[in-house]
């Protein structure tokens, strides 16, 4: 149980990095045009 909440928590936690990167790419992008 806890280790399936912590495995959960660990994914929303790594995606919400994916999605911060990403979004600073799509910024740099804008900067960059």
């Amino acid at each position: 149980m806890y280790d399936h909440v912590e495995r959960g928590a660990h994914f929303q936690a790594s995606s919400r990095i994916e999605g911060h990167r990403s979004s600073i790419h799509t910024i740099k992008l804008i900067f960059w045009v």
